[in-house]
């Protein structure tokens, strides 16, 4: 399809067709019983303490709208924005996203730890 198209429109919705991907492979994972992270976890070192499965469900649906959301801003650049744009969310603004999703699952993290040592 890229070659194809002058513009090389294909191309960069390459990220958004990837992120999106993801999504549905965590969200399918959590559909299907057992996370992704805990599955990962669990295969990363089986004998070791893990964190509470509800937070790391949480994690994981707010991941899959952070994949999914990214990706339509992805496809929104790559249609109506220049290259220099695009390719800067690409490449530095996907970390600068992780980063604040980061410190926003922190905060929810500790929220939600609060509240288990409550009841």
């Amino acid at each position: 399809f890229s070659l194809m198209e002058e513009n090389g429109i294909w191309f960069k919705l390459q990220p958004t067709l990837s992120l999106w991907a993801v999504a549905v492979y965590i969200a399918w994972k959590l559909k299907t019983g057992q996370g992704f992270f805990l599955e990962m976890l669990n295969d990363m070192k089986p004998d070791s303490p893990k964190p509470p499965e509800i937070i790391l469900k949480s994690m994981e649906r707010n991941m899959v709208v952070m994949f999914f959301l990214y990706g339509v801003l992805m496809a929104v650049l790559a249609m109506w924005f220049p290259t220099s744009v695009w390719a800067f969310f690409k490449t530095a603004g996907f970390f600068v996203v992780i980063g604040i999703f980061m410190v926003i699952q922190m905060v929810l993290n500790k929220r939600a730890i609060k509240k288990m040592s409550k009841l």
